[in-house]
């Protein structure tokens, strides 16, 4: 019964921080990207700074970026906790 709890924990935890990526990597994005736009005049929702800013690894998968959507290859990351998915999203990996 313990064990049957614990997976059910696991999967909801993992279920949740899924669910987080995508937004979070928009809203940190957008954080990002701010200054730039707030420079030209020029405001950008979400998605284009998705597309400009993070869709050249993330859609292709270049340089190992998990791809968006691949909730596998976003599992490893999601795994690893917020904080940690947070630091990677503000600061990048490879580049």
């Amino acid at each position: 019964m313990m064990d049957t709890i614990r997976l059910a924990t696991a999967i909801s935890v993992n279920e949740a921080l899924r669910r987080l990526v995508v937004p979070l990597i928009v809203a940190l994005s957008m954080v990002v990207a701010g200054e730039d736009a707030s420079a030209q005049g020029v405001e950008r929702s979400g998605k284009e700074v998705v597309e400009t800013s993070c869709f050249a690894c993330h859609g292709s998968g270049a340089n190992g970026a998990p791809r968006i959507g691949d909730k596998q290859a976003w599992a490893k990351r999601t795994g690893q906790g917020l904080t940690s998915l947070t630091a990677s999203a503000l600061k990048g990996i490879r580049q």
